[in-house]
């Protein structure tokens, strides 16, 4: 009892209220008479001592992957890869039209995916990218809104996608390397949606690049840093071996050591090695207590016998409705994402409502991404948008309005989950001809969310186009060949009839 409540205090410091009232409410069910009826005795034994409970699976995944990727992105952190990658994407993407913020996309993917905590990515990042991007005339609330986007999609970015793909693969029963192919379309589409919208919004505002003697050079940069890359790289590469993830890791981080080592400007000190260590172990704590307070509420399924009712109950509630269910699921993801991290809220709806997804014939992959990707992206959804906060504190403007504009940016990622229910080929479940079909048709539904949101194709669109062009992006992401092709056509009509009005246009200046 001692264990639980101190493992109670831990979770309200670090990770917060909301998961500890669910977990609380499920252990208050399994001891009350009227529904499960248990005793003290045989609810904490069961909590405590066995491995349904606090040392259960979620806490097993956590030990074994997700520290040790931790300790990881920290070390790189150390290394000042951060750094390398910012300069990096400054090079190539500085001179594009509104390359700050096209910089922003390209490094906060890169280092969200191996910190994992959109939060941080943001503040991280952001301190460089927002005053660059105000710097050339982007909108405070907007310079915030890309950065947080950005920083809150590295966690559906392969192949690392931060720490709760490892729980996602050990769940589902399958190897990791799969969950990693499933999440390549998905995350090209949303990063490519924010640099859709960066490229209009860029041409609405006439911002001009940054200029050449601002940019840093690129042969340089990596000559000086490029060897950082390494561990990342050969990570990557023993995965897709086939080596596990444990080990790929530990032999990774033993690689920090020795890469860093080659240039005195990369080289850790003892000093930086301990604060590594510390800001690893810093990082690990509200993970870990999620996955243990996650053991709890499972740990309190299995003993009242909830677990093997809960399924019917939900699917009962939603009235038998696939869309109500995917509705109750996308609301409970949603509301857990505001307090606790995307790990924490995906091991509580893997054991309380996929289930349920699953039983109602939605594909296995599409039933675990769902809840996933919800609880990655309430970090950019209204009222609660923790990621977009932190961005507008950094840009020094009003908060609300950057989680708004983060909504609008980050709109195709709160699409998405929908789209893979009806059509599991954008999750790679399907032959690779029909997975690359979908892609493309994919990559043009983007196109059009872009102008539609943005309500400018070289000149601002009348409402009738924007809503035609939302009404494109339905059908283009629909399993239908015959509407995907149709949709397209009509994109394409669109596309050369205001590439001839700007030629027009551009004629008459």
């Amino acid at each position: 009892i001692i264990g639980i409540l101190i493992l109670a205090e831990c979770c309200r410091r670090v990770v917060g209220i909301p998961i500890l009232c669910v977990a609380t409410a499920f252990v208050l069910y399994a001891y009350l008479p009227m529904f499960a009826g248990k005793t003290v005795q045989s609810i904490v034994y069961n909590l405590f001592y066995t491995t349904n409970g606090v040392i259960g699976t979620p806490i097993s995944v956590c030990c074994t992957y997700i520290v040790l990727f931790i300790i990881f992105g920290a070390f790189l952190e150390a290394t000042g890869i951060a750094n390398f990658f910012i300069e990096g994407a400054n090079a190539i993407a500085g001179s594009a039209s509104g390359g700050p913020a096209k910089v922003a996309v390209i490094s906060s993917a890169l280092c969200g995916m191996v910190s994992g905590s959109s939060v941080g990515n943001t503040v991280t990042t952001g301190a460089v990218t927002i005053p660059l991007m105000k710097k050339v005339g982007f909108p405070p609330a907007f310079a915030g809104a890309v950065e947080a986007c950005a920083s809150s999609g590295g966690q559906i970015m392969p192949p690392v996608m931060a720490a709760t793909a490892f729980i996602i693969a050990e769940t589902m029963g399958v190897p990791y390397i799969k969950v990693v192919v499933a999440a390549i379309i998905p995350a090209a589409m949303y990063y490519w949606s924010i640099f859709k919208m960066v490229d209009i919004e860029s041409y609405m505002q006439d911002l001009k690049p940054l200029k050449q003697e601002d940019l840093p050079d690129l042969k340089a940069e990596f000559k000086e840093k490029g060897h950082l890359i390494i561990p990342l790289a050969v990570l990557i590469i023993v995965i897709f071996m086939g080596m596990s993830a444990g080990k790929s890791v530990a032999i990774a981080i033993a690689l920090i050591f020795i890469v860093s080592s080659l240039r005195k400007s990369t080289r850790m000190s003892i000093t930086e090695i301990i604060c590594a260590f510390e800001e690893a172990a810093k990082s690990a704590v509200p993970i870990t207590a999620a996955c243990a307070a996650a053991g709890i509420i499972i740990g309190s399924l299995v003993t009242s016998g909830l677990n093997i009712r809960l399924t019917s109950i939900i699917t009962n509630l939603a009235g038998g409705s696939v869309p109500i269910l995917l509705i109750f699921t996308m609301i409970a993801a949603i509301i857990l994402g505001m307090g606790m991290p995307t790990a924490g809220v995906y091991i509580t709806l893997s054991a309380l409502v996929i289930p349920a997804l699953v039983n109602a014939g939605i594909n296995l992959y599409a039933s675990h991404f769902f809840p996933f990707f919800f609880g990655v992206f309430s970090s950019i959804t209204p009222p609660v948008c923790l990621a977009a906060f932190a961005a507008a504190g950094i840009a020094g403007t009003d908060p609300m309005k950057t989680g708004f504009e983060s909504f609008k940016l980050g709109l195709i990622a709160l699409a998405m989950p929908f789209f893979f229910v009806v059509n599991p080929a954008l999750l790679a479940q399907a032959s690779l001809p029909i997975c690359i079909k979908e892609a493309f048709f994919a990559f043009v539904a983007v196109n059009c969310l872009g102008y539609a949101i943005k309500g400018w194709w070289g000149k601002k669109l009348p409402a009738w186009e924007r809503l035609l062009l939302a009404a494109l992006v339905l059908l283009l992401l629909t399993p239908s060949t015959i509407a995907e092709i149709a949709a397209t056509v009509v994109y394409f009509i669109l596309f050369f009839k205001h590439k001839k009005d700007k030629a027009v246009l551009k004629a008459a200046a």
